[in-house]
């Protein structure tokens, strides 16, 4: 007996020390999940309740475009594009804003006349369907730039309001000026509608 009893209680600490290292071992696995299932819960909470924004990424706009530092546009300008052709200029503006066709480039006298959405449908291919949605918060005064061939045209703009969507008195601002270098960004009016056009007009200067 007392050869035994001396190996009982070895035993016996061994099986309490194995059971208290199992104990803290699953308090540690426990805790982990824990953490784990938090740290899950408030990334799935955000992702349900964030809405999702598509990133435009920022494409080479050097050989033509437009960067309007305000309202943050930034799109390539589809040269030459017939604004009377529903079925061309849909699919031009799809890839940016376009240049009415047969007015000005940046380097020539005369209007440089360039269209693009204001809201278009969700449905259809294109990253440039809201472009210009902020286009009447400019202002008379702002500047911004019109890439063309690797050389920077500012501008400054001289108005901003509504117009019909018959005036074509925007195809040339300053018809009274012949060798004026204008500019004209128009949109349809109030977004997601045809009944009017938003036009802003600018000059370019040095």
């Amino acid at each position: 007996m007392k050869t035994y009893f001396p190996r009982i209680i070895g035993l016996c600490k061994k099986l309490c020390h194995f059971r208290v290292s199992k104990f803290i071992f699953l308090i540690i696995v426990l805790a982990g999940l824990i953490i784990a299932l938090v740290i899950s819960g408030n990334n799935n909470s955000g992702a349900k309740w964030l809405p999702q924004i598509k990133k435009i990424a920022k494409k080479d706009i050097s050989g033509f475009g437009l960067d309007i530092a305000k309202i943050d546009v930034w799109a390539p300008i589809i040269p030459q594009v017939d604004g009377y052709d529903e079925a061309i200029y849909l699919k031009a503006i799809e890839e940016g804003v376009a240049q009415f066709k047969d007015t000005k480039n940046p380097d020539e006298n005369g209007n440089l006349l360039i269209f693009g959405h204001s809201e278009y449908y969700k449905d259809k291919p294109g990253d440039y369907k809201e472009v210009f949605k902020p286009l009447d918060k400019l202002e008379k005064g702002d500047p911004f730039n019109v890439y063309y061939q690797n050389k920077t045209f500012k501008y400054e703009i001289f108005e901003s309001k509504k117009v019909g969507k018959s005036d074509w008195t925007i195809m040339d601002p300053t018809p009274e000026i012949p060798d004026d270098q204008t500019i004209t960004l128009m949109t349809c009016w109030p977004p997601g509608t045809l009944d009017a056009r938003w036009a802003v007009f600018a000059k370019q200067t040095p």
